[in-house]
Parts: C-alpha cells; structure tokens; sequence
C-alpha cells in the first residue's frame, strides 16, 4: 500500500510560483480616453513622473509657464542656467515652500534662511494652491483652516550653492585629519624616504579640512520640502 505524502509546509515540489504580469498599456490612449476629466493634466505629471504625489507645482509670473518641476533635475541645474540640460525645458529661477508660523521661532528661521513671503499677485494661478486662505490682513499665500502656513521663496541657484556648501563641509567633517596625515606619511615614506615620512608622520604638514568641488551646482543638492535649506 503506498504512503500518503501530506504537505505541512512550502511549496509542493515541481510547482513555479507565479506573478501576475498585467499587459504593459499605452499611456497616450489611457490619457486620451480619459482627456475631459477635471484632473487630467495631473495625470499627466504622474505618467511622466510616478513619484509626483499629484499636487500642481507652484509657479511664480515670472517664471516660464513650462518650466521644468522636477526636483531631481533642479538639483542638478548648471550655474547660471536659463534652461534645464536634462529636458531642455526652462529652468525655474525660485524654490518655494510652506513655513507654518503656529511652530515657535519659524517665523525667524525662515528670514534666517533667506527666505521671502510670496504674494498672491506674484502666482501665476492661484489654483495652484491647494487650500488657500484668503483675509484681508494682508495679501501673502497662506493655506490652512487660520492661514498659519505661509508660502515662501528663495532663489534656487543661491540654495543650491548653500546645499552644496553643506555638503562639502559635512563631508570635509568626516573626514580623519590624523588617518589623513598618516596616508600622507606612508607615501611620502615610500616615494621620498623614512625621513620624509616621519616628518609627516610628526606634524611637518598640518592637514585641518579638505573640500571637493563639483561642476554643477546641485550634484551634491538634496532639495527637499522639509529639509533643512
């Protein structure tokens, strides 16, 4: 009589598990499908860019109406850049983002990081604001319930030039002078002598920080809306 197999755990021998594979669809017949719906030029963000959590990019009037969004690439934006080189679409000239006031002291830090209020003159589309607070107090972008979220903005090559800044220092910080020095010696030793490297060795060259530089201005640029600008 033969044995029973009962299976108590995995997967039963000779079987492949298998992952649904949905046909790959054609964006441009999904879009056009679906070309009257209110929302459908977010969609199209979110096609080219899965990332994008969907909300509209605020654009100032003086920026080009087409002007490239994504934040990757404006991390990576040239000095002096008119145009972005990764899209060729016109580069953007500010950053903007939230401070919300109701926090102690971010009001100051907000100055304190060279930062502006953007008027609601200054929008090319007040839709572009999701919530937005309106009051006759004064005439900043504000958003929230009591408006306590107020729009601000700053020139994004000079905060790329500061990310980068931070980012050569934070990494010149990292950095062991003492390992450094001993690197320095070791070599010295082998391409000059043992005096050469016991020279080094004892403080004959002092080595306090090194820095790197990039060619463009946000190569070493993390720009993130709550990050420390």
């Amino acid at each position: 009589m033969a044995k029973r197999v009962v299976q108590t755990s995995g997967v039963v021998a000779g079987t492949k598990t298998r992952r649904s594979t949905a046909p790959i669809q054609d964006p441009s017949a999904i879009l056009d499908r679906f070309k009257d719906f209110p929302a459908i030029n977010v969609l199209t963000r979110r096609f080219n860019d899965p990332s994008d959590p969907g909300s509209a990019p605020i654009l100032l009037k003086d920026e080009a109406p087409d002007a490239c969004t994504n934040t990757d690439h404006q991390a990576r934006l040239k000095p002096g850049a008119a145009t972005c080189h990764l899209c060729r679409r016109p580069a953007r000239k500010w950053y903007v983002r939230y401070f919300n006031l109701a926090m102690e002291g971010r009001n100051s830090q907000m100055r304190e990081k060279g930062y502006v209020p953007v008027e609601l003159k200054e929008l090319q589309s007040s839709d572009d604001v999701s919530d937005l607070f309106r009051s006759k107090d004064d005439t900043f972008v504000r958003r929230g319930d009591r408006g306590q979220e107020l729009l601000a903005k700053t020139p994004l090559e000079a905060l790329l030039y500061v990310k980068r800044l931070q980012r050569d220092r934070r990494m010149a910080d990292s950095i062991s002078a003492k390992q450094l020095r001993s690197d320095l010696a070791e070599a010295a030793g082998a391409e000059l002598g043992d005096e050469a490297g016991q020279t080094i060795h004892d403080g004959g060259i002092l080595v306090e920080s090194v820095t790197r530089s990039r060619t463009t201005l946000g190569a070493e640029a993390e720009v993130g809306e709550h990050d420390d600008e």
